[in-house]
């Protein structure tokens, strides 16, 4: 008991003193299938299981530095090589190495060798101790810590540019410690009952062994983690351990038996993933791009924050995990294959903590179960069959249109629940059809939507619904709509229609021609323009054109204001088609000898532009996705792992006649791994009814524009049609017209490729608490967070990363953000930018540069005690305590200030 007291003290004195490397402190291990990058990235350390990672996805390469791949080392899962092992471990069903063999060595580098072709950068070494199993004699176990200590070398000398962390090894650790990073240790405190397959209190005479050890290992300098494992729904305990070891300097991590569950460390992550469930087998069409759920539910909770997950009831079953998810939302569950599985399975979601919304009728149990749920299902005695009055209502209702109740056969009443909506029959019963449960909620069809032709309106206010009904926390969202206190604008064009004619001109023109000269001559701004390889080929379908296209083409590409990309070689017209019959005809373009394949289509059209089309100094990377736009996960898998950018699909077209949340389609749709990023406004072909009238049809996109912009910016201004667009009068027109309100807005205009960057960006980047600041991980191409009205105002000063605001718009210029907050706007002391329609470059403590795609514009709050240098070529406007400036024809500003 002393000696523990002892080391204890020992401990609480130096852990303040102790100056460790401070990279990792805050870790996350997890050995399930299906990373959770929205909460791991805002962690300094991830540790996985290789085989459940995805290494060509986005969310990947953007963590990879931050990412360690286990790798057993003492350890093998099967014993096909007996000359290597040392006997069996029956605590986890191995088999225990024998690092003195110089083949099993090498078998070890090889491994890790493929690793790193898959991607992996970083190494998590285990079982380095498990030879003590077997080898009980000092003399072997000298040897076998030589040859140990020889394999990291060899470790150190093949993967220089890797970095380390290993599970103990004290044995060893003051010959390896310069190769490592980080030392992990586990069971400190609670630890595992492998024989019952449960946890356990560690002993004290284990817990003062442990940090008598660890005592020794503080002086190299390492991180040390601390894993221990406790049953993470005694969130006191995990809380009370976390505090414990931090105490003594070490990085926490607490988990579950097995490492598949999301645990604690040293910050708080905001679980950003919502599951959304649906069954296929009522759901209209051959893609889950058409799901309900898709088109209703992804585009407000992407506003909140949020990351839709579609789950298909009928053909994955039920999950067994639903921790690391903020909610869950069922929209239709009948027709299953056994319902009362799925009422089992709603009890367990609830049982776990995990909030639910169960959305329309489709989702809600029989009254049996409902019983269960706090909800009393009475038969409905009124046989009339007439509208039903609405007796009570929440301010959410009304949100399109106002609801119609009709008859219902059963009554619902739940207990200790914030009302919605309610009705009553002829006789005075009361029907709560849709509430606020203290497990979630419930909203029946009559509350939900109402349908017009063929338009959805919702009766609920969607935003209100899910954060109330899911508890839905408030942090500073990621934004990808505006930069720097400027709504976004990228113009993007399909390749489609490049030879057409131009049918109101005297002389023969093709559409590139008047593309050139009538709009990207004319209009400054930054355009992507796309060609298709099959039109423009001499091999393809118009040889007798293909001069005329190359030259016209090569004229685009080379102009400054122009990036290069590819509408693919064939132009598919049904993705799934072609690639499930790659010789099929009549689903393409007619070229000759076609065969489909992700290659051709994707890296094959861009060499054909890179090699005859492009200038040497502009290389094209970017696909614009053609036809019905639903590539497979096999096709968004290709161009991800080729660095391929990709981009179109969805159907965002609200106008004034077509006015409902539903026209505006999400950020891009999740397939398997993968993401499908969406243009944000549809193009001037569906506009003017595909291309069958009226021509001038694409002016409707200002509306559009305009109503994604207000009561809500939920979209940027995205400029996106065909070359086709130039061969008629009346559309040439309504292009220009859409020109023309564009750069009448405040803008920030960008490329596409830097949105294509931004939207995958969204679904994978990390928000977190620590103490009183929020922190951030995997804003690689975010430079803009949009702050809920509760957080307060940004306390610039006191943050990091960040060079100003607008209204709830935060402007960042690091990688490296933390924020705090304050009750009241105290910032007018301080030097900060308001907004610009550029790109920083660069903003130190004296000195501020700024490149933009158009005319510089930019305004700063200008504390009376600064001076900024004298600026000649622009205009300057002072007010009280801000400073306008601009040009109306520079595109560069820097300055010094003091």
């Amino acid at each position: 008991m002393k000696l523990f007291l002892k080391i204890m003290l020992l401990f609480l004195v130096s852990s303040s003193l102790w100056a460790k490397k401070g990279d990792i402190k805050s870790v996350f291990i997890y050995y399930g299938t299906d990373l959770a990058y929205d909460i791991a990235g805002s962690h300094d350390a991830i540790i996985v299981q290789p085989y459940s990672i995805e290494t060509y996805t986005h969310r990947f390469k953007t963590y990879r530095n931050k990412i360690y791949t286990y790798v057993s080392v003492g350890e093998l899962d099967d014993k096909t090589h007996k000359e290597w092992i040392l006997g069996e471990n029956k605590n986890w069903d191995s088999f225990v190495a024998d690092i003195r063999i110089k083949a099993y060595q090498d078998y070890l580098l090889k491994k890790m060798k493929k690793l790193q072709k898959r991607g992996f950068k970083n190494f998590f070494f285990d079982t380095i101790d498990s030879y003590q199993m077997f080898l009980k004699d000092k003399k072997g176990q000298k040897s076998y810590e030589n040859a140990m200590v020889d394999f990291f070398a060899r470790v150190d000398k093949k993967f220089p540019n890797s970095k380390l962390i290993i599970n103990r090894g004290f044995e060893i650790i003051d010959r390896v410690a310069k190769y490592c990073d980080g030392f992990l240790v586990e069971s400190l405190y609670h630890g595992l009952d492998t024989k019952n397959k449960t946890y356990k209190k560690m002993k004290k005479n284990d817990i003062t062994w442990l940090l008598g050890k660890l005592e020794k290992v503080k002086k190299y300098d390492l991180d040390i983690i601390v894993l221990d494992y406790l049953p993470l729904t005694d969130k006191i305990k995990v809380q009370e351990s976390i505090k414990k070891i931090s105490s003594l300097g070490f990085t926490p991590y607490i988990g579950s038996y097995n490492l598949e569950s999301v645990g604690k460390s040293s910050i708080t992550p905001f679980k950003r993933e919502i599951l959304i469930f649906y069954n296929s087998k009522t759901e209209p069409g051959d893609d889950k791009v058409f799901v309900r759920a898709h088109r209703l539910l992804a585009t407000p909770l992407e506003y909140l924050g949020y990351i839709p997950i579609l789950w298909d009831l009928q053909t994955k079953g039920f999950p067994k995990r639903f921790d690391n998810y903020a909610g869950v939302i069922v929209s239709m569950a009948k027709d299953l294959k056994d319902l009362n599985q799925y009422y089992s399975w709603v009890q367990s979601v609830i049982k776990s903590g995990v909030r639910i919304l169960l959305l329309s009728d489709a989702s809600i149990p029989n009254s049996t179960h409902l019983k269960k749920l706090g909800i009393t299902v009475t038969v409905n005695e009124d046989k009339l069959s007439s509208d039903y009055p609405i007796i009570q209502q929440d301010d959410m209702i009304g949100y399109e249109t106002k609801p119609l109740i009709r008859y219902r056969y059963n009554f619902y009443n739940p207990k200790n629940s914030k009302v919605i909506l309610a009705s009553k029959n002829s006789k005075g019963v009361k029907s709560v059809l849709s509430a606020i449960t203290p497990w979630g909620g419930y909203v029946l069809n009559s509350s939900y939507m109402s349908f017009f032709r063929e338009d959805i309106f919702w009766n609920i206010d969607p935003f209100k619904l899910f954060k109330q009904a899911l508890k839905l926390k408030d942090f500073p969202i990621p934004d990808i709509m505006t930069k720097n206190g400027k709504r976004l604008l990228w113009i993007h064009i399909d390749g489609d229609g490049l030879v057409s004619g131009v049918e109101f001109k005297t002389t023969p023109t093709i559409a590139a021609q008047q593309l050139l000269e009538s709009v990207v001559k004319k209009y400054d701004l930054p355009h992507s323009i796309s060609i298709i390889e099959g039109e423009v080929s001499k091999k393809g379908v118009y040889p007798k054109f293909s001069e005329i296209a190359t030259k016209y083409a090569r004229e685009i590409f080379k102009q400054p204001n122009v990036l290069v990309a590819s509408h693919t070689y064939s132009h598919p017209f049904n993705w799934a088609i072609v690639e499930k019959n790659p010789t099929i005809t009549g689903h393409n373009l007619p070229v000759k000898n076609f065969r489909f394949s992700a290659k051709r289509e994707l890296s094959g059209s861009l060499d054909f532009i890179n090699k005859n089309l492009a200038p040497k100094d502009k290389k094209a990377k970017t696909v614009f996705w053609s036809g019905n736009c639903l590539p497979s996960e096999n096709v968004l898998r290709y161009a991800s792992k080729h660095n391929i950018l990709a981009i179109n699909g969805g159907e965002t077209v609200r106008t004034q006649t077509k006015n409902s949340l539903e026209k505006i389609s999400p950020i891009g749709i999740r397939r398997g791994k993968y993401y499908q990023i969406y243009a944000a406004v549809e193009n001037e072909n569906v506009f003017t009814n595909d291309w069958l009238g009226p021509y001038w049809g694409y002016e409707l996109a200002i509306q559009t524009f305009q109503m994604t912009e207000k009561p809500i910016r939920i979209k940027p201004i995205n400029i996106y049609y065909h070359f086709y667009i130039t061969t008629k009068m009346a559309s040439l027109n309504s292009l220009r017209k859409v020109y023309k309100w564009a750069l009448s807005q405040e803008i920030n205009p960008i490329y596409v490729t830097e949105y294509i960057q931004k939207a995958h960006n969204f679904y994978y980047a990390s928000v977190a608490k620590k103490g009183d600041r929020y922190i951030f991980g995997g804003l690689k191409y975010i430079d803009e967070l949009r702050l809920p009205k509760n957080l307060g105002f940004v306390d610039i000063q006191n943050s990091k990363g960040v060079i100003g605001f607008k209204d709830r718009y935060v402007h960042l210029n690091s990688k490296k953000v933390s924020l705090k907050f304050q009750n009241q706007d105290k910032n007018r002391d301080n030097f900060y930018l308001i907004e610009t329609n550029g790109e920083i470059k660069k903003w130190t403590k004296n000195q501020i540069s700024i490149e933009s795609n158009i005319a510089i514009k930019a305004k700063f709050n200008l504390p009376k005690r600064c001076k900024i240098t004298k600026l000649n070529g622009y205009k300057i406007k002072k007010g009280s305590n801000e400073i306008d400036i601009s040009s109306t024809k520079i595109k560069k500003l820097t300055f010094n200030y003091e």
